[in-house]
């Protein structure tokens, strides 16, 4: 089982939706072990946007080592909602429509495994079902080993 540090303020609106996430990514796979960890203070000090730039140069003085998947309530400039460090870290927002809870927490475990792959604590594979003539058979697919660089 490899690990997945998941990093969230405990004050955020999303996270009691985060939590539920960490839960259920662990239940739902044996492959990955998630962890919730409290961030002491959100990233930024407003709740528009966030200065990952900023947090970035803090980091290098925080013990233990911050590394996995760092959620978010800010946004970020652009309206971009990720911002990848690879392979330390990766940022998320959590400032999409949350509509209905189902999508939202479907997001969040979209999250939670993208970042588990692509920080190297896994490999990737996946397989397609069909055929596409002249492009794929089915069973094609990939498998990237863990840690391996692309």
């Amino acid at each position: 089982m490899y690990p997945l540090a998941v990093y969230a303020h405990p004050g955020s609106e999303s996270w009691d939706a985060i939590t539920r996430g960490v839960r259920t990514a662990n239940g739902l796979q044996t492959y990955f072990k998630c962890t919730l960890h409290s961030l002491t203070e959100p990233l930024s000090p407003t709740a528009t946007d966030a200065d990952v730039d900023a947090f970035e140069r803090q980091l290098p003085a925080a013990t233990p080592a911050i590394t996995g998947l760092i959620f978010c309530e800010e946004r970020f400039h652009g309206s971009i909602l990720i911002k990848e460090i690879l392979p330390k870290r990766i940022y998320v927002s959590c400032r999409v429509p949350k509509g209905r809870p189902a999508p939202f927490r479907l997001y969040l475990l979209y999250q939670i495994a993208a970042a588990a792959a692509l920080t190297g604590r896994g490999n990737i594979t996946g397989h397609v079902p069909v055929s596409l003539p002249g492009f794929f058979r089915a069973g094609d697919g990939l498998r990237r080993e863990r840690g391996r660089e692309r």
